[in-house]
């Protein structure tokens, strides 16, 4: 499977649905989420309080969301995207809603986190968590729908921490949209 570094892009021809796993080695209770920008300008969030649906808008679907597991194993979270011709981006992001609640930086560094995205046709690539400073809340990729090339998937990380997830604002401010 191919690794995709900082900033490094991947273009997926011919595709319309899309699988993001996010997994980690540790027992912190990480949240997989997906901000998402319709292609008429609508905004909306995907996480564990709104999961989604794959047969209507927004066509993503969240799964996996158990809470912390402390047996050492690996976790994981999926996300399913089944029409990503209706979307203009996404931006795949990892959380610890707890330190987001407390303000206080997540333990992305020692978890060994990282995303793997595969699309319709056998198509891969792995994206390391790439950790620019603390935070509690880390966007790892980027994917954008562009019509001649196909589906963009790009290794955007950056990492911030919240105090508190109030509103929606506050996410499209941290991810600069």
């Amino acid at each position: 499977m191919e690794k995709l570094q900082k900033g490094e892009k991947k273009t997926f021809g011919g595709i319309d649905a899309l699988k993001a796993a996010l997994s980690w080695q540790t027992d912190d209770d990480f949240d997989l989420s997906a901000v998402y920008e319709s292609n008429d300008g609508a905004r909306g969030l995907i996480y564990f309080g709104e999961l989604g649906s794959l047969g209507s808008f927004p066509y993503m679907l969240l799964i996996g969301d158990e809470g912390a597991d402390d047996s050492g194993s690996v976790q994981t979270e999926t996300l399913h995207i089944s029409k990503m011709s209706e979307l203009k981006q996404v931006w795949i992001l990892c959380w610890d809603y707890d330190k987001i609640n407390q303000g206080i930086p997540a333990a992305f560094e020692d978890s060994g986190a990282g995303l793997s995205i595969s699309g319709e046709t056998g198509d891969a690539v792995d994206i390391p968590a790439s950790i620019d400073g603390p935070g509690n809340v880390l966007r790892l990729a980027t994917i954008t729908n562009a019509p001649r090339e196909g589906v963009v998937v790009q290794n955007t990380p950056k990492t911030g921490i919240l105090k508190g997830l109030h509103n929606f604002d506050e996410l499209t401010v941290f991810l600069e949209i």
